[in-house]
């Protein structure tokens, strides 16, 4: 029972959770109001006598409107309190001072309990437009931070509406601001440091030429792989957000481009399916796919792309052929420096930035990185990029 319980309450919180702000402001206001108004109809309806007329011996009792005496000589069942037979209208008898009382029906009466009914759903439905109104600039800024979070450079959140409202979207826009100051000098320390790496190893490149052949080949591998490491973690370093533009791009040509120049090395990749263009930043995404299909080759031998086209996303699988990774540790291959000694060593050159950096990227873009071993063997990599006009 207590387990039965639990998983209700989890699921209540999480139905709960899913509605929006709007809706949870009008059902947590309107049954206040509806009650409120359920109290006031009684409380007028005992004070003032619409329904019932009270009338001393001499007064004449005055002819009732048509919409509820339709035809002459209509009945009404009079009683004092308990007793008392029916009496024509147009031959009333007279009321003493014993305070007597005459009621008539309506014709058209609607129970309490749908008059309420109805009041409910009409407030309901005034009170989540009333609070959907109102919650509109914190859907703006919500846009705006996930904007932020896709590319730092991103348009800034206009300042309008309340001013609770103006002083929360000069906040978001100082935070942008100083986030771009941040990104800018983090960019010229790294074109620095990157300056001051770079000019000893190309003087070594330089002594190198001057020894001989023999000893030349192992310090030139040596010396190629301290300056391929070096240039991932300034790639890493520095970021995904590099002011390239939005463009219309051929998917197609782009990823042929990248097997080529691969192929052209010896690898054996085969392509397949094919895609319209689609509107993102060119040199992210060729990032992306090259780091993924350059890992395949070089720790699965060969390798198998596909691209398949929706209507909504773009969806590029890189299959290889290699051992996969264990299950366990799959969540973690995309942290930064993190490496899977058991199939990938030291030797083969990696340096555990490749599938940060691809991560990073296609989550700059708006899309989603998935990683899991194929069934047949080899880890198959799923790049999904959503389609969004510029």
């Amino acid at each position: 029972m207590t387990t039965l319980m639990a998983r209700l309450r989890a699921v209540l919180h999480h139905t709960y959770g899913r509605i929006p702000l709007s809706l949870r402001v009008a059902l947590l206001i309107s049954p206040v109001i509806v009650v409120g108004q359920y109290l006031t109809m009684r409380l007028l309806w005992e004070m003032q006598p619409v329904s019932v007329l009270q009338a001393s011996s001499d007064f004449g009792m005055p002819r009732p409107p048509p919409r509820f005496m339709p035809e002459p000589g209509f009945r009404l069942p009079m009683r004092d309190y308990d007793r008392g037979p029916p009496v024509p209208w147009d031959n009333p008898p007279p009321i003493d001072s014993s305070g007597k009382k005459l009621t008539f029906a309506r014709r058209n009466f609607i129970p309490p309990w749908q008059s309420l009914g109805g009041i409910f759903l009409i407030t309901t439905l005034i009170v989540w437009f009333a609070a959907w109104w109102v919650m509109r600039p914190l859907q703006r800024l919500s846009r705006a931070a996930e904007a932020l979070g896709r590319d730092v450079g991103s348009e800034p959140l206009a300042e309008r509406g309340p001013p609770e409202v103006r002083r929360a979207a000069a906040a978001f826009n100082r935070m942008q601001d100083r986030l771009l100051r941040f990104l800018r000098g983090r960019s010229d320390a790294l074109l620095a440091m990157s300056h001051d790496l770079k000019t000893p190893i190309t003087r070594l490149q330089l002594r190198l030429a001057l020894l001989p052949e023999a000893l030349q080949a192992p310090i030139a591998d040596d010396i190629g792989t301290l300056q391929k490491r070096v240039e991932e973690a300034l790639t890493f370093m520095r970021g995904v957000h590099g002011g390239e533009p939005m463009q219309d791009v051929d998917v197609n040509a782009l990823v042929a481009i990248i097997v080529e120049r691969l192929q052209d090395t010896g690898a054996d990749i085969e392509l397949r399916g094919s895609a319209r263009t689609l509107a993102c930043r060119p040199g992210q995404l060729e990032r992306a796919i090259a780091n993924v299909l350059e890992n395949a080759v070089r720790y699965g031998g060969s390798a198998v792309l596909t691209i398949r086209d929706r209507s909504d996303a773009l969806t590029i699988r890189i299959r290889d052929r290699g051992p996969g990774i264990p299950e366990s540790l799959l969540p973690r291959v995309t942290e930064p420096f993190f490496r899977v000694e058991s199939s990938r060593n030291r030797d083969s050159g990696g340096t555990g930035l490749g599938l940060a950096i691809t991560k990073d990227l296609v989550e700059s873009m708006g899309g989603h990185l998935l990683l899991r071993n194929h069934p047949d063997g080899g880890l198959d990599v799923q790049i999904t990029v959503p389609r969004q006009t510029r």
